[in-house]
């Protein structure tokens, strides 16, 4: 019942101030609309990981299932949101490096504001591992501050670092066609390693065990080249965008529709745990979600102050939240109240999110000589 509550306060949020795009707003793929649209993604992921463990809250009967529905709805979303990260990565990536002619020196700039938090958050779950009752072993503590996310979860990141190094390497002596073709090829050669490599490494008592990448590593990965792709083809795509608006829209929404179908009939077969299979809709449907929001942005301002808290702070949202859901869980709350555990995982992520953005910012800063 409360994902829906804060789903309902999340749309009542987007449509505060909400207003057609003038001649004078910034365009849909500025900063600020995409960091608007990066901030809506982050509640809609912290509350895809409350749907994934109290989608129903215990409700029985048709208002019980019509309270659960939005939770239901989020459970397999939760790659389309993140796909919208990747997006605007790519993005932002490619923008940095058209405008500076080659991504030399961007390397730097981009790891320290990926691995600072990340290295912060870190420190955070070891502390809390002590104050539990349940410290992690040296090998989990270093395996985890080197990327490897032993205990803290951030996949997301981790990928992130890798494609940021790809990229930069690729076009560290200048942008070509050719750069972003490999962009594409080292992006999908990630995907395959993900898809049919055991090269993940799970801790148990303390000791390193090797197992295929879970799903979710490639579930939403080619939503960075085609971030990449959009803005080299940038006047391309926004010319086709401003003679079909619907069109586009209604094209992307029928990939979304026809690639979700196909993969709940896979689930419906037994195959949701296929990860070759389930490879390319859970792709698709990302892609579809991200072209979507894009477009509505091109057509709809959204900028209260509120979505604009939330876009500065998304990255310390997404990294805050599996704290707190470990958290939550330590104390019972999630079996014992589930509606008291959806509300304390999310407010409490947004005021850590909070306390943990300014000290990124010092850090970065303090590394990064001139990075705002």
């Amino acid at each position: 019942m409360m994902i829906a509550v804060f789903l309902l306060l999340l749309a009542a949020c987007c449509l505060w101030q909400a207003r057609r795009r003038g001649p004078a707003d910034p365009d849909g793929l500025s900063p600020e609309s995409t960091n608007v649209l990066k901030g809506v993604c982050a509640v809609l992921i912290v509350l895809h990981h409350l749907s994934q463990r109290a989608a129903s809250d215990g409700l029985k009967g048709v208002p019980g299932m019509l309270a659960a529905a939005p939770a239901m709805a989020l459970k397999y979303l939760g790659y389309a949101f993140v796909g919208v990260f990747f997006l605007i990565s790519g993005f932002g990536l490619m923008s940095s490096a058209m405008k500076r002619g080659s991504a030399k020196g961007m390397l730097r700039r981009r790891l320290c504001s990926l691995y600072v938090p990340y290295w912060i958050m870190n420190l955070l779950w070891i502390a809390y591992g002590f104050i539990a009752g349940h410290p992690y072993s040296p090998g989990e503590t270093l395996f985890s501050l080197a990327g490897g996310y032993a205990f803290t979860h951030l996949w997301y990141t981790t990928t992130l670092i890798l494609l940021t190094v790809a990229f930069t390497l690729i076009f560290r002596r200048g942008v070509s066609g050719r750069g972003v073709a490999a962009v594409c090829g080292v992006s999908l050669i990630y995907c395959l390693v993900c898809l049919f490599a055991p090269l993940e490494v799970l801790w148990t008592e303390g000791k390193p065990s090797l197992r295929a990448f879970q799903i979710a590593w490639s579930a939403s990965v080619l939503c960075f080249p085609a971030g990449v792709v959009l803005r080299w083809r940038r006047e391309q795509a926004e010319a086709l965008v401003n003679r079909r608006p619907l069109g586009c829209f209604l094209g992307c929404a029928a990939v979304f529709a026809a690639a979700f179908g196909v993969r709940l009939v896979l689930e419906r077969l037994g195959q949701g745990e296929n990860i070759p299979l389930q490879f390319l809709p859970r792709n698709l449907i990302a892609l579809a979600f991200a072209g979507m929001a894009l477009i509505a942005l091109r057509r709809f301002r959204l900028g209260n102050p509120a979505l604009r808290w939330l876009g500065a702070h998304s990255l310390e949202i997404y990294m805050m939240q599996f704290l707190l859901l470990e958290i939550c869980v330590d104390t019972g709350l999630r079996t014992g109240q589930p509606s008291v555990y959806t509300a304390a995982v999310l407010l409490g992520t947004l005021l850590g999110a909070a306390l943990l953005h300014p000290l990124d910012k010092l850090a970065v800063k303090t590394l990064v000589p001139g990075k705002n």
